[in-house]
């Protein structure tokens, strides 16, 4: 006999709880998650680094929006993880 109904039910409350007791977490805030938050500041920095280097080589608009879409990426997931 298969339950699809509580299973389901069971399933999706188990993938909406929030995950909180890894080892990574360590406080509420930005720094919550110091490798997370490391990681988001290397892709600014490397999007950052990318903008100056197209501007330099003249490399086109295209490769310019893909380096600003890189530090943007970074903004979002430090946002994304400030907000939890």
């Amino acid at each position: 006999m298969v339950r699809l109904g509580s299973g389901i039910t069971i399933m999706w409350q188990t993938l909406l709880t929030p995950v909180d007791l890894y080892c990574e977490r360590t406080g509420p805030g930005l720094w919550a998650e110091p490798a997370n938050a490391l990681t988001n500041l290397a892709f600014i920095a490397a999007g950052l680094w990318g903008v100056r280097e197209v501007r330099r080589c003249k490399a086109g608009t295209f490769a310019e929006v893909l380096a600003w879409w890189v530090v943007a990426i970074g903004i979002g997931s430090i946002w994304g993880a400030e907000r939890q």
